[in-house]
């Protein structure tokens, strides 16, 4: 092999390596900002369905609790939904499969937050960003609950990352096709 064609050779591989490393480091930046996206939203929902279950609890008006979550579902960003009694059994879900299971701290689906200590946190192998909202024992509650007890279980909300990471990938592919056609012939 000639001299320039090793130059070549090497400087092929140099610049692919380097196109994928920064392709890697934007796609990261990129999910990391969805992912903060996704806080920000369980931050501001949360709350709210934490205000229609204590509404709900104290009017037993059922219909306000399936109505928030029913218009939650229709945004499809939210996967799951559960609302966990202190006891770790499910009360409220979106897939009614869940209904009524109990979970421990120990479970494989709630062992990172229990480990961590964070209420909100990517989960890889189920492709979602979970948000953990605790449901506090305020004064108005403590005609049904123990007053000692802080929490009366949790709310928990799976959002999806799938498409997240589905739009930016078709959107890098989207670039890296303007920026050099010729690698996208063979994928068309």
């Amino acid at each position: 092999m000639r001299i320039g064609q090793k130059f070549t050779l090497w400087t092929v591989a140099v610049l692919t390596v380097i196109v994928t490393l920064s392709l890697w480091f934007y796609y990261r930046t990129e999910m990391s900002q969805a992912e903060e996206r996704l806080e920000h939203i369980g931050r501001t929902t949360g709350p709210i369905i934490e205000r229609d279950l204590n509404n709900y609890m104290m009017t037993r008006d059922q219909v306000v609790l399936e109505k928030t979550l029913r218009d939650l579902m229709s945004l499809k960003t939210i996967d799951n939904l559960w609302v966990i009694d202190k006891e770790g059994v499910i009360r409220v879900a979106t897939d009614k499969n869940s209904l009524g299971m109990k979970l421990s701290a120990d479970d494989r689906r709630c062992r990172r937050c229990h480990e961590k200590g964070k209420r909100g946190m990517t989960l890889p192998e189920a492709r979602v960003f979970r948000w953990v909202q605790p449901v506090k024992n305020k004064a108005e509650c403590h005609s049904c609950h123990l007053s000692s007890v802080k929490y009366n279980g949790v709310i928990v909300i799976d959002f999806d990352l799938g498409e997240s990471a589905a739009h930016l990938r078709q959107d890098i592919y989207r670039g890296s096709c303007s920026s050099y056609p010729p690698a996208c012939l063979s994928a068309s």
